[in-house]
Parts: structure tokens; sequence; C-alpha cells
């Protein structure tokens, strides 16, 4: 005998709602991109929520050439979210959730959370709010280092002080 399970729309919002923070905007029908710059080597876009002028949340991203993606979301209430995408590892084979390890420049400073996937070959995890150090490393290092299942991935953050000063500008953070 097969069994159907039925979800009431509201609980399948319930259930998608934390996936659409790292959903590119454009197929967001709720957030449209009020406008996006070049600052170095980054791309910081700020998002609002569709017929309103209320911030949805601001990114800064910067793909590299092997196809690999960095994308640190700032939203009004939230600590910062980290997405990344890896040009060179199938990150869904870790499962939908997975434990990741985390550091500006120094593993000796490593800080751990979950990862999400979602959409496929994309995860994202988030930092606390005022989380010490981590703003300013993000900011001012050389590279961020994502520790995810057997791969360290490296993502260049040199040069970023500018870029991530346009992020917290953009979403009215100190």
């Amino acid at each position: 005998m097969t069994q159907h399970v039925l979800f009431s729309p509201l609980a399948l919002l319930a259930l998608c709602a934390p996936l659409l923070s790292s959903v590119p905007a454009a197929a967001q029908d709720n957030v449209a991109r009020e406008w996006e710059r070049r600052v170095g080597d980054w791309t910081v876009a700020r998002y609002l929520v569709a017929g309103t002028r209320r911030l949805a949340r601001c990114d800064w991203e910067r793909s590299q050439p092997d196809g690999s993606l960095l994308r640190v979301l700032a939203m009004p209430g939230r600590g910062l979210v980290i997405g990344f995408a890896s040009g060179n590892e199938a990150l869904d084979r870790l499962g939908p959730r997975f434990a990741v390890r985390y550091w500006v420049d120094d593993a000796a400073g490593a800080q751990t959370a979950q990862a999400i996937i979602g959409p496929p070959g994309f995860a994202r995890f988030s930092e606390p709010d005022g989380e010490p150090g981590s703003e300013d490393g993000l900011a001012n290092g050389q590279a961020l280092f994502i520790q995810a299942g057997q791969a360290t991935l490296r993502f260049p953050s040199a040069r970023s002080n500018a870029a991530f000063r346009q992020l917290f500008d953009c979403a009215g953070r100190p």
C-alpha cells in the first residue's frame, strides 16, 4: 500500500524559505535587484522586497576562473550568510546538510557551522551576528578557507576591503 504525504502551501513555503536566501534574485519572485556595482574583483548588489522599498539583502560576490564562487549575504537583523560553490568538488555528494570548518588566513582561528545545499552545487551557512573578528577578517584577510568533506576550498579575499565596506553600507550596518 502506497502512502502519500500532502503538505499545505504554507508548510511548503516554510520548508523552502531557507533555500531562497541562496537562490539568485532573478529566480525569486518576491525579490528585485535595485542595483549592482563592480568594486575591484567583486560584485556588490542590493535587493529589495518586490513592490516595496524594504531591503531584502545585499550580496558581495566573486567568481573564480575554475567555476568556484563565494557569495556573502548581509540581511537586516541576521548575521552573515556565506554561500559557496566549487568548480572542482561536487558539494551535493555531501548530503543536504554537512559540517564545514572555515577560517580566514590561519586555520588556528577555524570555526564550524552546518552548511545546507541549495540550489544544486551551491551550499551556504550562517554566521551568528556579531561573531568577533569575522567581518574584519573577511574584509582584510588574504583568503577564506572552507573545509567541506575532504576538500579544502580557497577563496581569495585580498583587496576586498572596499567591496566589503560597500556591502555593509548597502545593508545599513555599522
